[in-house]
């Protein structure tokens, strides 16, 4: 049974409007980048995968037994510098929604204020 408008969420009033971090990337560097992680992180590894983004430049790299990827991807940045590691699997969804579905040449990738724990 579908519910009324009414049984919904306020969605706007759950995605944030001002970001810290605005990334904009091209999608077949991000893509290249993430296959690379993916593979590397799932041998023995602990299927994390970093970005650190620094001025003009990401850096995603993964670690595993059996070595090591880095790659810098170009970028435009606004916003804080910023590094964050997430696990591979969390990508992999959007990783084949991006490269099936979105015609963008770019991606815009948008973060909140990240606390330290």
């Amino acid at each position: 049974c579908l519910g009324t408008k009414e049984d919904f969420i306020n969605y706007k009033q759950i995605i944030p409007n001002n970001f810290a971090t605005t990334v904009t990337i091209a999608k077949s560097q991000l893509l290249n980048a993430l296959e690379r992680a993916s593979i590397l992180s799932h041998v023995g590894g602990e299927n994390c995968v970093k970005f650190e983004v620094t001025g003009n430049l990401m850096e995603v790299s993964a670690k595993s037994e059996a070595g090591d990827v880095q790659e810098k991807i170009t970028i435009s940045l606004n916003g804080e510098d910023l590094t964050i590691a997430f696990n591979i699997n969390f990508f992999i969804f959007g990783y084949f929604i991006i490269k099936y579905y979105m015609d963008s040449f770019f991606i815009l990738i948008k973060i909140i204020k990240i606390s330290k724990i």
